[in-house]
């Protein structure tokens, strides 16, 4: 039982001495640069999910093509990096099976079929 009481204050002795040494702190700033992209995630015939990384002072236009998407249309502005739900309705989709985002710096340029 002394035994065990000499290791105890040894132990508490040695913990003070090991940690009253005072601390430090220092700061550090980290810059991390995460290049434009774009994700789309088609779920049903009528509706899709856009996320997009944009470079800044950028939007992106989000529409629905024919599979070229050669020129971009009008369509719905997304105006930051985000994650974006798009729904369309039957004449909207008619003759269009291909949702296409276009970055208005022309960084990004994606397509993706819909889901029959």
């Amino acid at each position: 039982m002394q035994l065990t009481k000499v290791f105890f204050l040894f132990f508490v002795l040695c913990g003070s001495v090991l940690f009253a040494g005072g601390s430090r702190s220092a700061m550090m700033s980290v810059t991390a640069s995460v290049p434009a992209h774009v994700v789309i995630h088609s779920a049903s015939p009528f509706s899709a999910t856009v996320g997009v990384v944009l470079n800044p002072n950028t939007t992106a236009t989000v529409w629905l093509d024919d599979e070229t998407c050669a020129s971009p249309q009008p369509g719905q502005i997304l105006p930051k990096t985000g994650w974006y739900s798009q729904s369309f309705t039957e004449g909207e989709r008619a003759g269009k099976n291909t949702l296409c985002v276009e970055s208005s710096d022309g960084v990004l340029k994606a397509s993706a079929p819909l889901v029959h």
